[in-house]
């Protein structure tokens, strides 16, 4: 059967060209290809994007692999990931709309269809032959049908309920309950649901953060849905006529493939290559940014002429999409005016073009009386200049009015909501040209608004977009949540905060408190060559929780695991304080270290829930100022302590202050629930969620590698105990991978976080930059005690100064990362400075001279250094860059997050922080070994071979205060041993810094934008 007239394109084909002031159409103000690469952060010269020397065959049929995996991961979420094969490219949605009918009605079936709605989705089935219910919606109900009266609409014969949402024409949405009620009532009949969502996701009137916004229908579990949209609505790219088909029912692509056989066979691969380009991840989050800031401004501005009009106008005012229903009566009364006539009237006499509803919706007589369609999302000059113009229409439904329209005065940038603020472009170009769009991708027109955009290539090149280059992208609502936080925790934040800052000061000065005082604790135990392990082992066990506590926070929410994690702590500190010997301290070091994991890392997942995007940056760096603070006060507090009351009191002063934090935290922090806890209340199916298998991998192969060499260089390398774990721990590094991409279903360590090519080398520059810099601040207090002899709290005192230069570096990296906008050059030098700062170390530390002063300007080099390189390294890591936020340590942290899905931004919050603790770790192991190493040769050498000598080597490597019970050569001959000890320590840490160095040069530099 042949299908009627498309009523609402006969309309836009026979008066949009006439128009002078379009404000009909459906898409945001449309740009062009060069517009399009000015908002990019990925910059490529047009003649690259088009490559002419590609051959124009057919292509791939069902779209480029590419083009496809960059759409499916829009419809991605945790532990339910689209592939690519579930993805159809067509030409346009009003193609795919077509397709999907064909593929899925035969004549006899009956057809559920939202409406109002755009003709095709009603039309198309009807000349199928198959049977259209309408399922109505009236504007007394918000444009929102009834479930009961789907229920009734409903029969045996239903195969399919089709959905517009967001709808055109009203701006209504179909929220996440409702669209729930409607999954479940389908899955009861086994009726398909298809949803045409060519407008998400611009929702302008509903936050992102609220639990109601309504999802793709991909993402509600039931298998027998299809998604349709395109590039045309929301995505301002009309002119590229791409759309595409996305069903978790791989035998529906197929079928919609079958039937594209007899039609269009394939699409232009010009288009699909501009289609990669929009929707990578480097230009999809300005575009947006630009196209939710358009709808809110030029809704408001389309509000405000309303209302101030209620006498001959209403409206329910749209929530989503770029369209909406305005209702215009005759003067002085409730007479719906004749909306054809008023339309046509109204661009003859004024130039404005408007949709009647009745003529592009009704679907019988007076349906829509009085109902206009105003498109709101085009240049907000042409809808200014046009709303002006029908103010000053004469026709009875307008009434005339001496006063400046207010819509002429709305929404000054000081007084726009701060995410309006946040995401306003800065404009480049004065005005632009514009004509609008078209309804369900049906569109061929072009306009175009203000933006702004920057480069984002390699160090010094510019790249073609390749499927290799598109990354990993960002489910849409994740991206509409990043923008806008949780803003009801954000009001409590300056409460919670404190609550917070606790756990933050004690774990960072925990790690630095046995700096200063390790040598007189291992002296008290009489195990000093083991006390390298007391760092390790607390290492160890951060290193393994700090991801799983992003999975966890996942699972058993943020607030639960931060009071676990610092009633362990203080478990775990009470119990360093109560330790007998090394080897219980060690282990009680394990279990602080399990909770000290947490402390840190939930507190900034805790900042990436609650803050904003724009606002992110600033509160990190409150909390890295705390940490610095913490760190700065742990060494010498550490050696103070350990001179006068004793190094047991730098633990037992831990768990009061960790009851406290946890009081503050069970009273202060109170967070929303999170629907995934929520749905799941059985303990069993929670911990079946945990990847433990690979923590113990993890846990297994570090400690493998640090047993290994701290039992070589203790006792003998040709000992089982030290050869055999070495070599068990490169396969279980192995092994960790493989499970962690391969075998856990909801790993804590994921592949495209952990494993992605681009960001190999930012995290290798901070793998290795910690594994040199801690080891130092680990071994530098000891060479102060053990061959200049200064005591514990003196020691820590000289450590002020470096910890003071890393703080100082990271304000220094991120004060001119903001002035520039770039960062690769100034992070080379950061990381070859690191080696200069360590190489001054090895020559002050007697191989030229001995200078405590030396080594102290050596280590504030590194600090500084080091300081500058963490700040600006981990940025190689994002594509969303924040540029008016407090430039600290906290960089590392948003650029991690904001590149991540809102549902991975826990686990990848966590894992920034996993590089870091594992070559904290490693570096302070081998440090260990070579320090360890060199002592036992050094002594052998020195005191020969005997009962003497063996019970001298015992006791100086037990104890440092043994060492003043030697005679005067002996007691020289053991510090000169000590020096050479550490100064291989020294020589290591060079090695280390060299790797950071060499990665350093492997980030591709990506400048800076003012963007979110």
């Amino acid at each position: 059967m042949k299908p009627g007239p498309f009523a609402v394109e006969q309309w836009m084909d026979a008066y949009e060209n006439d128009a002078k002031y379009n404000i009909a159409e459906t898409c945001c103000a449309s740009i062009s290809i060069s517009d399009l690469i000015e908002i990019s952060d990925l910059k490529i010269e047009v003649a690259r994007l088009l490559d002419a020397s590609v051959k124009q065959t057919y292509g791939h049929i069902r779209g480029t692999p590419a083009l496809r995996d960059t759409i499916a991961s829009l419809y991605s979420a945790k532990g339910n990931h689209l592939l690519s094969d579930n993805v159809l490219i067509t030409q346009g949605a009003i193609a795919a709309n077509h397709l999907a009918f064909y593929a899925l009605l035969n004549p006899g079936d009956h057809v559920v269809v939202q409406h109002p709605t755009y003709q095709q989705l009603y039309s198309i089935p009807e000349s199928l032959g198959a049977k259209v219910s309408l399922w109505k919606a009236k504007p007394e109900n918000g444009w929102l049908p009834d479930l009961d009266e789907l229920e009734k609409l409903v029969t045996t014969d239903t195969k399919l309920i089709v959905l517009n949402n967001p709808n055109n024409p009203s701006g209504a949405v179909l929220t996440k309950s409702f669209l729930k009620k409607v999954v479940s009532l389908a899955s009861l009949s086994g009726i398909h649901i298809m949803a045409d969502e060519v407008y998400r996701p611009l929702f302008h009137g509903i936050g992102p953060a609220d639990a109601e916004l309504p999802p793709s229908i991909l993402s509600l579990g039931y298998d027998k849905t299809i998604a349709t949209s395109s590039l045309s609505k929301a995505y301002s790219l009309a002119g590229i006529r791409i759309g595409w088909i996305a069903s978790r029912n791989l035998d529906i692509i197929e079928a919609c493939a079958e039937t594209r056989d007899y039609t269009t066979i394939s699409v232009s691969q010009l288009d699909q290559a501009v289609a990669a380009y929009a929707l990578n991840q480097s230009t999809i989050d300005n575009l947006l940014s630009r196209n939710i800031q358009l709808a809110k401004v030029n809704c408001q501005i389309l509000a405000d002429f309303v209302d101030g009009r209620k006498d001959v106008c209403e409206w329910v005012r749209p929530v989503a999409g770029t369209t909406a229903m305005v209702k215009f009566f005759h003067r002085g009364g409730k007479q719906a005016v004749d909306s054809t006539e008023f339309c046509k009237k109204l661009q003859e006499t004024t130039g404005v073009m408007l949709l009647p509803a009745d003529k592009g919706f009704g679907t019988e007589p007076g349906e829509f009386e009085g109902y206009v369609r105003f498109g709101y999302v085009s240049e907000t000059k042409v809808l200014r200049e046009g709303l002006d113009a029908l103010s000053d229409e004469e026709a009875d439904a307008i009434p005339s009015t001496g006063t400046t329209p207010s819509h002429r005065n709305a929404l000054q940038p000081s007084e726009r909501s701060p995410l309006l603020r946040e995401l306003e472009p800065t404009p480049t170009n004065e005005s632009f040209t514009s004509a609008a769009a078209g309804d369900s991708d049906a569109g061929r027109r072009d306009s175009s608004i203000e933006h702004d955009g920057e480069d984002a290539v390699g160090s010094s090149e510019t790249n073609t977009v390749t499927g290799e280059d598109l990354e990993r992208q960002t489910s849409l609502e994740g991206r509409l949540r990043q923008y806008e936080g949780i803003p009801e925790v954000k009001k409590r934040m300056k409460v919670m905060f404190p609550a917070l800052a606790i756990g933050v000061f004690l774990a960072a000065a925990d790690q630095t408190i046995i700096v200063s005082s390790y040598g007189r604790i291992g002296s008290d135990l009489g195990a000093l060559n083991k006390t390298s392990r007391i760092a390790t082992a607390y290492f160890l066990t951060l290193t393994s929780s700090q991801p799983l506590y992003g999975k966890l926070s996942d699972i058993f929410s943020r607030k639960a695991c931060l009071l676990f994690a610092y009633a362990v702590f203080g478990l775990g500190c009470l119990f360093c304080g109560l330790a007998r010997n090394i080897d219980e301290l060690i282990l009680a070091r394990a279990l602080a270290g399990i909770g000290g994991g947490g402390m840190t890392t939930v507190v900034s997942i805790l900042l990436s829930d609650a803050i904003p995007l724009k606002e992110r940056g600033t509160w990190q760096g409150f909390i890295n100022i705390i940490y610095a603070s913490g760190a700065g006060a742990g060494a010498p507090l550490g050696g103070l302590l350990a001179d006068s009351i004793g190094w047991r009191w730098s633990f037992l002063s831990q768990p009061p202050l960790c009851l406290a934090a946890i009081i503050a935290v069970g009273c202060a922090l109170k967070l929303p629930a999170r629907e995934d806890q929520d749905e799941e209340k059985q303990w069993y199916d929670k911990l079946r969620r945990i990847d433990f298998l690979g923590a113990a991998t993890l846990v297994a192969a570090v400690f493998c590698l640090i047993f290994g060499m701290d039992r070589g260089s203790n006792v003998s390398w040709s000992d089982r105990w030290a050869f055999v774990p070495l070599c068990l721990s490169f396969p279980l590094f192995g092994l960790f991978a493989l499970i962690e991409m391969k075998v856990a279903a909801e790993p804590f360590a994921p592949g495209h976080i952990i494993f992605e090519r681009g960001l190999i080398a930012a995290y290798l520059c901070n793998f290795f930059s910690f594994a040199g810099w801690l080891s130092a601040l680990f071994y530098v207090p000891l060479y102060f005690q053990a061959v200049q002899r200064v005591s514990a709290t003196k020691a820590g005192l000289l450590m002020i100064p470096s910890i003071c230069c890393g703080v100082s570096g990271s304000l220094f990296g991120g004060y001119y990362m903001q002035r520039t906008g770039k960062y690769y050059w100034i992070t080379v030098t950061a990381y070859a400075h690191l080696v200069l700062g360590l190489i001054i170390i090895v020559l002050c530390s007697g191989l030229v001279v001995s200078s405590i002063v030396g080594i102290c300007i050596g280590m504030c080099v590194c600090g500084f250094s080091n300081g500058i390189g963490v700040t600006t390294s981990l940025i190689a890591l994002s594509k969303i860059i924040i540029l008016r936020v407090a430039p600290l340590l906290a960089m590392q942290l948003i650029k991690t997050v904001s590149n991540a899905a809102r549902e991975d931004q826990a686990v990848a919050t966590a894992c920034s922080y996993l590089f870091r603790s594992l070559g904290s770790t490693t570096g302070v192991s081998l440090a260990a070994t070579a320090a360890n190493q060199t002592l036992r040769s050094s002594l052998k050498a020195g005191l020969g071979d005997g009962k003497q000598a063996d019970k001298i080597m015992t006791g100086v490597r037990k104890s440092l205060d043994y060492i003043k019970t030697l005679d005067p050569t002996t007691r020289q001959l053991v510090q000169d041993s000590y020096a050479l000890s550490t100064r291989a320590a020294f020589i290591l840490e060079v090695g280390l810094a060299l790797g950071s160095a060499g990665a350093a040069w492997l980030i591709r530099e990506r400048p800076l934008s003012n963007k979110p």
